[in-house]
Formats: structure tokens, sequence, C-alpha cells
């Protein structure tokens, strides 16, 4: 049954035009299938790389999707590591400012309570969608080992 369902995803995802939004369902099972995003991970690359070599690549008949990409491109092929390290401590700061910016308004009018808990939302949701932007290849696109293909 997984295997069917994977097979839909696929065909509906390559069916897509160039950036036409993705339906809900093939995103949801795109976030939690690793094998389909293993696959459109590579997939992608591939055809980025396609379109910016021209040679025979009837040389590559045969070959795993893997094994095509490291000799076409290996120096781009691995994704760069994602560092957390500066997201956390980020992340530790931006709570410890809130929480000491709810202590010093905690007597306080509520005017101000209000828009002190408004702009902590906000900065909270500008740095949750930097976090995910800038991080979408570990989220989605993240490509395993050549033994996690087969």
């Amino acid at each position: 049954m997984k295997n069917d369902t994977c097979q839909n995803v696929m065909d509906t995802f390559f069916a897509l035009d160039k950036n036409q939004r993705i339906p809900f369902k093939v995103t949801l099972h795109i976030l939690s299938c690793k094998e389909c995003r293993t696959n459109i991970r590579m997939m992608t690359k591939a055809e980025r790389i396609l379109a910016k070599r021209h040679e025979d690549y009837s040389t590559y008949e045969g070959l795993s999707l893997f094994d095509i990409m490291q000799k076409v491109y290996p120096e781009k092929y691995s994704l760069k590591k994602v560092s957390m390290k500066q997201w956390l401590i980020t992340g530790i700061i931006l709570v410890l400012c809130m929480i000491f910016a709810t202590i010093l308004t905690a007597h306080a009018i509520p005017a101000i309570q209000v828009f002190v808990c408004i702009f902590i939302g906000v900065v909270l949701s500008v740095y949750i969608a930097l976090f995910i932007g800038t991080n979408l290849d570990f989220f989605i696109k993240r490509v395993e080992q050549a033994d996690s293909i087969k």
C-alpha cells in the first residue's frame, strides 16, 4: 500500500509545472516519507545539473540515480552541514528576553502588556519563519547516504 501511495505522490509531484503550488496531501506525504523526500531532492538536483551541462548522458544508462549524481556533479552533490548551534543560542536569548520583558511589564498598564505580547509574538514568528526558511533542506530535502537508496 505504501509503494502505491508513494508512486501516486511522486507522479503528482513531477506532473506539476515549475513553481506551481504543491497540493497539501502531497506536501504532507513528502514531509512524512523519507524515501520520497530523498527521491525528490535528488531529482531536483539532477534536473538543475542537466539544465546547466550539455553532455552525452547515455553513458549513465543502468546506473542508480545516486551514482549518476556523484559522477555528474560530485562537488555539489553533498549537502552542507546545518549548524544548529547559532539558532539554539539565538533561541535561548530570545526566550530569555521574552521572560525579562514579561517580568518588567507584569505591573504595567494593560495597554503596554498587550503591546509587549504582540511584539513578542511577531518577533517569535519572524524567528521561526527565518529558521525554517534558511534550513529548508534540513526539514524537507535532506539527502541520506547511498545505503538508504534502493
